[in-house]
C-alpha cells in the first residue's frame, strides 16, 4: 500500500487552511465594524438630540480606517453606519419604516464617510510630501484638515437627515454646530490613538500598509515609563474629577469651570516626559471621562465648554510632541553646518565664525592672537585649480 500523503492525514486541510486565511483577512473588517458601533452608542453619553452628539467618536474611527486600509475600509464602515442608522430609527420608534431605515443609512454612510475619507486623504498627503517628516506639518494637517471635514459631515449629515424627513427644513441650523463640535472632538481626542490600533491589527492580520504611515516612528521621543505615566494619568483624571465636582457644587460659579484647565498643564507634563502613544491614551482618557462625568453628573448645560476645553487639550498636546523632535532636528542641523559629513572636521563656516571669537576674545583680553595655516597633500592645489569651494 503506497503510504498516505499528508492531505490524506488530514482531510479538509487546504480548506481549513483556506477558511483561516479569510478570517484572518476579515478580522480588520469585523474589528471596525464592531468598534464603530461600540463607538456610536458610546457617543449617546454626550447625545445632542437623537441625530447628533457633542461627542461623536466614530468619526475618529472612520478617518483612521480609510488612513490604514483605504478604500478597503469602505465595506465595513457603510456596514456600520446602515446598522447606526437602524438602531437609530428604532430607538425614535420608527422600526417599521424599512424603506426610510435603509434610505437615512444611505445618506448617513455617504456623508460620513466622504466627509472623513476627505481627512484621511490630507493627512496620508501631508505624510507623503517631501522633505524628512514633520510633526508639525502633520499637526496642521490634521487638524486643520479635521475641521473642514468635521464641517462637511455637519452640513451633508444635516441635510441627508432632512432629506430622510427626520428633522424639518428650519431645525438643520440648530443640527450644525452640536454635529460639528461632536464630529471634531472625537476626532482630534481618539484619531491619532485610534490610527496606531489599526495600523498595528493590520500588520498583524498580513495586511499590507502604507510605508509613509510608518515615517515619525523613528523620531526621537522620551523612553517609556509606565510607573510614572500611570501616576501622571491618574493625577490628571483626578484634577478633572475634583474640577468637575466642584462645577456640579457650585452649579451658578461660572469661574469654578477655569479649574478644568489646569489639566491642560498637567497634560503637556505628560506629554514632555512619556512615549507619544501614552500621551495619546491621556488624551483619551481625558475625553471619555469628561463625558462619562457630564453624564453621570447631569452638567449637560457645561457640554459645550468642556469640548472646547478637551479641543484646547488635545490641540496643546499635538504640538508639544513636535517640540522634542524640533529640538532634535535643530540639534542635526547645527552638526551639518559646523562638521564636515566624511571627516569630521570643522566646516569652512564655522571655521571663520571660530577666528573671529578669537580675535574679539583678543581684542577684549589685549591679547595676542595668532593663526597657522598649513598646506596638506597639496590642498592649495586642489584650490588653485578648482576653485575654493571645490577645495573645501
Amino acid at each position: 500500500m503506497a503510504p498516505r500523503g499528508d492531505d490524506e492525514l488530514a482531510p479538509g486541510g487546504d480548506d481549513a487552511a483556506w477558511g483561516r486565511r479569510w478570517l484572518r483577512a476579515l478580522m480588520p473588517s469585523l474589528l471596525v465594524y464592531a468598534a464603530f458601533l461600540t463607538l456610536f452608542e458610546a457617543a449617546r453619553l454626550l447625545e445632542y438630540d437623537p441625530f447628533s452628539s457633542l461627542w461623536f467618536p466614530p468619526g475618529a474611527l472612520t478617518a483612521a480606517a480609510f488612513l490604514v486600509f483605504g478604500t478597503r475600509a469602505l465595506p465595513a464602515i457603510a456596514a456600520a453606519c446602515v446598522t447606526a442608522s437602524a438602531l437609530t430609527y428604532v430607538r425614535i420608534g420608527l422600526g417599521h419604516d424599512i424603506a426610510g431605515m435603509l434610505f437615512n443609512g444611505l445618506m448617513f454612510t455617504l456623508s460620513h464617510a466622504t466627509s472623513f475619507a476627505l481627512v484621511a486623504w490630507w493627512v496620508a498627503r501631508s505624510l507623503r510630501s517631501g522633505g524628512a517628516p514633520s510633526m508639525g506639518r502633520l499637526v496642521t494637517a490634521f487638524l486643520v484638515g479635521g475641521m473642514v471635514g468635521s464641517m462637511l459631515a455637519a452640513v451633508l449629515g444635516a441635510l441627508g437627515t432632512m432629506a430622510s424627513g427626520l428633522v424639518q427644513p428650519d431645525e438643520v441650523p440648530g443640527l450644525l454646530f452640536p454635529w460639528l463640535i461632536g464630529d471634531y472632538t472625537g476626532l482630534v481626542t481618539l484619531g491619532p490613538l485610534l490610527f496606531l490600533t489599526l495600523r498595528n491589527i493590520a500588520v498583524k492580520s498580513g495586511v499590507r500598509v502604507p510605508a509613509a504611515l510608518f515615517v515619525l516612528d523613528g523620531l526621537p521621543r522620551p523612553p517609556r515609563d509606565l510607573r510614572s505615566f500611570v501616576a501622571k494619568l491618574l493625577l490628571v483624571l483626578g484634577v478633572v474629577t475634583a474640577a468637575l465636582l466642584l462645577v456640579d457644587h457650585f452649579p451658578h460659579q461660572e469661574p469654578v469651570m477655569v479649574a478644568v484647565f489646569f489639566a491642560i498643564v498637567l497634560q503637556l507634563w505628560i506629554v514632555h516626559t512619556q512615549s507619544m502613544r501614552e500621551a495619546l491614551v491621556s488624551i483619551a482618557a481625558f475625553a471619555v471621562l469628561v463625558a462619562l462625568l457630564v453624564r453621570v453628573l447631569g452638567l449637560g448645560e457645561h457640554a459645550l465648554v468642556l469640548q472646547f476645553a478637551i479641543i484646547s487639550l488635545a490641540a496643546s498636546s499635538y504640538y508639544g510632541m513636535a517640540v522634542p523632535m524640533l529640538y532634535a532636528d535643530n540639534a542635526q542641523l547645527r552638526q551639518l553646518l559646523i562638521r564636515d559629513a566624511l571627516t569630521g572636521a570643522y566646516s569652512r563656516h564655522f571655521f571663520v565664525e571660530l577666528s573671529q571669537q578669537a580675535i574679539r576674545q583678543a581684542h577684549a583680553t589685549v591679547r595676542p592672537v595668532s593663526m597657522l595655516m598649513i598646506d596638506v597633500d597639496h590642498l592649495k592645489d586642489v584650490n588653485d585649480r578648482h576653485g575654493h569651494a571645490a577645495g573645501d
